[in-house]
């Protein structure tokens, strides 16, 4: 399921992505943020209401996890997924990463943090140019790969 509304105090919030996985019985709560450009701070991390501050409050607050709940029932556990680029929390510096975990597990035993920039070239890969596709983006790698298939080959 996507985007899934829930109501916050004087306004609205969202659940980017509430997935499921059948085969381990197991529920993911996904929140995904992309600014190519982007990166939280070191010095953010201590701020009240700053960028960080922020994404963990929106990302742990009752409300979301109650309207999870709604919706798979009060007995099964939710691993927490963040997905960003490596840009977001700093590109070699580990620490805002740590912080950000170390929060969130607090409260939620199972909890990760995703990247595009790992995720995008395995799809990349695994998607085949002459498969069949039911989701706008591996329709849209596929045409990647045929449109970059052809050029190459003129060069």
């Amino acid at each position: 399921m996507s985007d899934i509304p829930f109501e916050v105090p004087r306004n609205f919030s969202n659940i980017d992505i509430l997935a499921y996985n059948p085969k381990e019985n197991e529920y993911y709560d996904i929140e995904v943020k992309y600014r190519s450009v982007f990166k939280i701070s070191k010095n953010d991390i201590e701020k009240e209401n700053g960028e960080f501050s922020n994404l963990l409050k929106q990302f742990c607050r009752k409300e979301r996890n109650n309207k999870i709940k709604k919706i798979i029932g009060e007995n099964h556990e939710v691993t927490k997924v963040f997905v960003t680029t490596r840009q977001y929390f700093g590109k070699t510096d580990r620490t805002i990463e740590e912080k950000f975990l170390e929060i969130i597990k607090k409260d939620f035993k199972k909890s990760e943090v995703w990247y595009f920039d790992d995720i995008i070239p395995e799809l990349f890969e695994h998607t085949d140019i002459n498969g069949r596709y039911n989701s706008e983006l591996l329709q849209t790698v596929r045409l990647t790969k045929t449109y970059l298939k052809k050029n190459i080959k003129k060069d």
